[in-house]
């Protein structure tokens, strides 16, 4: 009784509201009723109600199989087989989040991450029965397929296993309004495992430590430090990896989901982080924190209030706790099971006390050991004792102002690194904003993710490089990394050999042949493959222009310098294909067209070896009276072409001008294959290419070659097999209606 009234003393003076809000939540385990039927569900969510909880914490995939009650997935998957012991068909976590959110609770998905299963092949999983490579094993078992402690276990190490955990995280908060990603046995659960399950794997974690230290010999279980290291970046990588993918599924209508996971704290709390169990079990946490890979540390900090020294190592643990989680949010594992309610409530009280952001009970159906026998025992009444003691007063989740462009001061970039030319994603390339501490290595998929990257409200935009070492050409971007968000940036690293040859000018692809690899520079995009079926670059003076056939989708109004391998297309246009950008800046300045009339839309045909461009390749601006009005293209002519005049492509979703219109039209020169050889035709970029206009005439209207420099027409003489002179004349540009 008296440590009734010492607790409830304490919650009385406990103000439990912060200005911002306080994470109160439970892990409600897949092994206990909780959510395996509506009724359950309806259950579970009145309880969390009665206590005043604000999340509810339930284990949606505690193995990959189906062996039994607990195992497989508690959603309707196409990654997991669905858990067995679900009543009436229901979808659980579908049914769950639309109960909890009803209530004003969040749903936060627990995942064990690397746990398979106790039998091997595992029951009604096909997809990892066919892949016993990505399987981890004992030093003693490697080559063969074997259980860690018991269990059989995925290779974090390995980058199948890695991308398969990422697709379930992206399935969960593509497809169900969750709230966050709760990570369970995100670590080795023992020092001797990371060993492969099929040896001759090349994508094994041990191979891919072998490649990036070129070692060749198999590292024993403990005492290499190096080995040692490899396997914390293991788990590192998918931590990481999705803090950078779970932003960007902008789908979820509950975003930002909150990132966390489940930690252990065994025994009492060192001073030195690297001196914990976790470290040793390669769970590198405090460095997960201070990177702000996980939004909030959930240490599992199960101690039994009525043993003193495990008293004391909670409070060890939660002091030191609250510095390792640097800028996140902490909320504190307590263990209500080895507990009775009244010391339950104190050792919440000293968290919130001590400046943890929340609590987090186990579990929810192991409430109590109210007689401190060793036994945890399921009484619901915790549920309205904790609703009217320290959680008297209803509270809001804590906000994460690092999430919220309008407060954050950082932002993230995320992305991928692969080979220019295969198209596979390259393992352990740097990723660095030179001369700053902002720089990542790539995991086995290429992926990379740099965080804490200062950033102002409008974004900041930093150089941005990738290095493969030796063998490649290092890609630089400028990329603007925004506040409170994940930006984007993926390259495309391109091998050193064959050296290309460097071309200082676009109009000098005439003089190397098809097949010869290129690199050049300071051009600027003026159209990409999703405006003119294919990316478009040309010099800043409008000398010549080029299509860049790429993967990459360029962007508009860049400067870039690319590589790629000269080409001709069967009409006669040269390009370059399997473009990638070597750099791809902020340019600054505005696209500028070219300005010349409907017969100067034209290339260089007379002279085969010279293989010329002319003006095909450019951003054109022409003009002149539609001539021809018919499905997908008209005709423009202003009197200086034969015939009916420069083909246009009617852009998607635009209407047509009218026949006879006069009309000023903004658009790529390409060529086109027409019944007696090649054309030149005219690709808009976009229906706001084509507009109305006047068409001004001078007595230089029937001179037929022309070039724009700067606002100003040089107009040579109607003879061009005798040019006496050329006479600067001002350009009157057409009028829009």
């Amino acid at each position: 009784m008296a440590a009734l009234v010492t607790a409830l003393t304490l919650a009385a003076a406990h103000l439990p509201v912060s200005a911002d809000g306080v994470f109160r939540a439970f892990w409600a385990d897949a092994f206990h009723s909780g959510f395996k039927s509506t009724s359950q569900i309806d259950s579970l969510v009145a309880r969390a109600v009665a206590g005043k909880y604000n999340a509810i914490i339930p284990e949606v995939l505690a193995y990959h199989d189906t062996a039994g009650g607990g195992h497989g997935a508690y959603w309707n998957s196409s990654l997991v087989p669905k858990a067995t012991d679900i009543s009436g068909g229901i979808d659980p976590l579908a049914y769950l989040v639309q109960k909890a959110h009803a209530a004003g609770i969040e749903v936060h998905c627990w995942l064990v991450a690397y746990r398979v299963s106790t039998s091997w092949p595992p029951a009604g999983n096909s997809l990892l029965a066919s892949h016993p490579e990505w399987l981890m094993v004992p030093s003693g078992s490697m080559g063969s397929v074997a259980t860690v402690d018991g269990k059989y276990t995925l290779d974090p190490g390995c980058p199948a296993v890695q991308e398969h955990l990422v697709s379930i995280v992206r399935e969960l908060a593509t497809n169900y309004a969750i709230d966050g990603i709760h990570w369970d046995y995100i670590r080795y659960t023992s020092a001797d495992a990371g060993y492969p399950a099929v040896a001759s794997y090349n994508k094994s974690g041990l191979s891919r430590f072998q490649r990036i230290t070129g070692r060749t010999d198999v590292p024993a279980p403990s005492g290499d430090a190096q080995w040692d290291d490899f396997r914390r970046r293991t788990i590192n990588e998918l931590v990481a990896r999705v803090r950078g993918e779970l932003p960007l599924i902008t789908t979820n209508p509950r975003q930002p989901l909150r990132h966390s996971a489940a930690l252990i704290s065994f025994g009492d709390a060192p001073s030195l982080f690297t001196s914990t169990s976790a470290y040793k079990l390669f769970q590198n946490w405090e460095h997960w924190m201070a990177q702000g890979w996980l939004d909030a540390a959930c240490p599992m900090n199960y101690k039994r209030e009525a043993v003193p020294s495990n008293a004391l190592w909670y409070r060890n643990w939660i002091n030191r706790a609250v510095v390792w989680r640097h800028d996140r949010h902490l909320f504190c594992g307590q263990a209500n099971y080895l507990n009775t309610m009244p010391d339950s409530v104190i050792q919440m009280q000293y968290c919130l006390d001590t400046g943890a952001n929340g609590t987090v009970n186990y579990s929810y159906a192991v409430t109590v050991d109210s007689n401190e026998d060793g036994t945890g025992e399921t009484d619901w009444s915790w549920y309205s004792y904790i609703g009217s003691t320290l959680f008297a007063l209803p509270a809001p989740t804590p906000s994460m102002p690092w999430r919220d462009p309008a407060l954050a001061t950082d932002g993230v970039l995320f992305g991928r690194v692969v080979d220019a030319i295969t198209g596979e994603p390259i393992d352990n390339a740097t990723v660095l904003r030179p001369g700053s501490a902002y720089t990542a290595q790539t995991d086995g998929n290429g992926y990379y993710t740099i965080t804490g990257m200062p950033a102002a409200a409008s974004g900041t935009v930093y150089p941005v490089y990738a290095i493969n070492g030796a063998g490649y050409i290092a890609s630089r971007r400028d990329v603007r990394v925004l506040p409170g968000a994940v930006s984007r940036e993926d390259f495309a690293v391109s091998p050193l050999a064959p050296q290309p040859v460097q071309m200082s000018r676009l109009g000098e692809a005439g003089q190397f042949v098809d097949g010869t690899r290129v690199i050049a520079s300071g051009l600027i995009v003026t159209a990409n493959s999703q405006q003119a079926g294919a990316n478009y670059v040309q010099q800043q003076d409008r000398s010549a222009g080029i299509r860049a056939e790429s993967t990459d989708v360029f962007t508009p109004g860049r400067l870039v310098q690319i590589v790629g391998v000269l080409g001709t297309k069967p009409t006669g246009e040269r390009y370059l294909r399997d473009c990638q950008r070597v750099s791809d800046l902020e340019y600054g300045g505005d696209i500028r067209s070219l300005a010349c009339r409907p017969a100067q839309v034209t290339w260089t045909s007379g002279d085969p070896a010279a293989k010329g461009l002319g003006t095909i390749g450019l951003l054109v601006d022409t003009w002149g009276r539609v001539t021809i009005r018919s499905t997908g293209y008209f005709t423009l002519n202003d009197g200086s072409a034969s015939g009916s005049g420069l083909k246009v492509i009617t852009p998607v979703a635009a209407t047509p001008p009218s026949l006879g219109a006069m009309v000023r039209v903004t658009g790529i020169a390409q060529l086109e294959a027409g019944p007696t050889g090649s054309i030149p035709v005219l690709v808009p970029r976009s229906p706001g290419d084509i507009v109305s206009c006047l068409l001004y005439t001078s007595d230089a209207a029937d001179d037929l070659l022309c070039v724009d420099l700067g606002g100003r027409r040089i107009i040579k003489t109607k003879n061009p097999n005798n040019i006496t002179a050329r006479v600067p004349r001002t350009y009157q540009p057409l009028l829009s209606h």
